[in-house]
Order: structure tokens, then sequence, then C-alpha cells
């Protein structure tokens, strides 16, 4: 609790720092450009809602109204705004200032439930020994999660094969049959499901279960998500199956 308090209290602080930054880096410009300026207090606010959430930039944005009027509008050292079209730019400037805070603190909002729910689905799949693998048949981008290099024994970090190199992986005899179900998985629309085997680095043979799904984008581009989970109904001695599910259609992400 405490921890998070501190760092409340942090945000607010960069919320007045940020705002004491402004007002010195537009004192600066003004001994160039005597035409009064408030887009450095426009940065601090942008900095205090992404870092801070809303409040932190209310506070940056209410700070930043009264410095402003206070110290870069003439008459200096007073609130008034003699001059009507710098009132109407300090008005205008409050107004943007709001649009900024409810855009990146929505955003920063977006960002704190992506990562919450990322952090949900990774222990999810450590707990499970599940490994997920995703792969373009567009641009040969393959991507694999930590937990699959786990289940092929590899080193978990380093485990960033192309997709070749992880069909080389899977056992000679399944190698093929498996690189099949996926070509059928795009050119029939359905899912599939595959047992197979893969030889770890020590020579041993072990028995692995991958399901996956087919998913094109707007654009037309395929793709396919699969994932690999430890399958201990095998035994080394028996050969290959699998199973091609007509249960799902391909799915469109253009839908």
């Amino acid at each position: 609790m405490r921890k998070v308090s501190n760092r409340r209290f942090s945000h607010y602080v960069l919320a007045v720092a940020s705002v004491l930054v402004a007002l010195a880096a537009t004192k600066l410009i003004a001994l160039v450009d005597q035409q009064p300026t408030l887009f450095v207090f426009l940065g601090a606010i942008m900095i205090s809602a992404l870092i801070g959430g809303m409040l932190p930039g209310l506070i940056a944005l209410g700070l930043s109204a009264v410095i402003s009027s206070l110290f870069v509008f003439p008459p200096t050292g007073s609130f008034e705004i003699a001059n009507y079209g710098f009132l109407i730019r300090w008005i205008v400037f409050q107004v943007i200032g709001l649009l900024i805070i409810v855009v990146s603190s929505s955003r920063r909002g977006v960002a704190e439930r992506l990562k919450e729910t990322d952090q949900r689905l990774r222990l999810a799949l450590d707990a499970a020994h599940v490994g997920v693998w995703d792969y373009s048949f567009e641009t040969g981008d393959f991507w694999v999660s930590s937990e699959l290099g786990v289940l092929f024994s590899q080193s978990p970090q380093w485990f960033k094969p192309t997709f070749d190199e992880f069909l080389k992986l899977i056992h000679p005899e399944d190698r093929e049959f498996f690189h099949q179900a996926v070509l059928r998985t795009v050119a029939d629309r359905v899912d599939y499901e595959v047992d197979f085997r893969i030889i770890r680095p020590d020579g041993s043979i072990h028995w692995l279960m991958t399901r996956g799904r087919g998913y094109t984008g707007s654009s037309g581009s395929k793709r396919i998500v699969g994932v690999i989970s430890d399958n201990a109904t095998h035994h080394s001695a028996q050969s290959p199956s699998s199973a091609i599910k007509q249960a799902k259609p391909f799915v469109s992400l253009a839908q």
C-alpha cells in the first residue's frame, strides 16, 4: 500500500516539476521570440497525463493556467490578461490541454488493462505448460512464447526460431505430416489438431500435441496461431496420429 501511495505521490511531483520546467523553457524562448507561447506547457500536461493519469494531468493543466497568466502573458505578476487576443489563446490552451488529458489518460488506461490481461494470460500458459506460436504466411514472421522453449527443452530466453527452424525440431517422421496439417488449415479453412514427436537435445523422444486455427486479415493476409502442450498419453513406441478438426471455420479478422 505504501508503495502505491509513493508512486501516486511521485506522479503529482512529476506534474508540478514538468510545469516548472515548461515555465523555464518558455522564458528562454521568450528571449528569442517576444510572442508568448504555451506550447511547452502542453507538453508538460501530456507527460503528466500519460505517466500519472487524469488527476496529475488536471493538476498540470490547472498549474499551467495559473502560471501562464501570472508569468507569461502581460502584465506579468498579475492574474489579469490585458490583451483580448492573449485571453482567447489562454482559453483555447485550456481546452486543448483538457483534450490532451482525456486522450492521454484513456490511452494509459488501455495500456494498463492490456498489460494486466497479458500478465494473466502468461500466468495461465505457464501454469498449464502451454506454448503459443504465431506464423504469418505473407511476411514469414514467426513468434513463439517463452513456454514453447521449455516444451522443446530449449532456453526460453534465446528460443526465437524461424518457422523452418521450428519444423526441423520436429521428429523427421512427423515433420511433413505436421507441415501438411498446417497448410491444410489454410487451404480447407478448418482447425487442426496434431500429435507429434520431437527429439530433445539429450536425444530423448517426447510427444507433444498442437491445436491451431487460421486467421485472415482485411487485406487477405493469412496467419496461423497454434498452441502446443505436453502429451503424456503417448509413448515413444507409438506412431504419430492426428485429427483435422472440422469444428470451426477459418476466422476472418475483417468481420
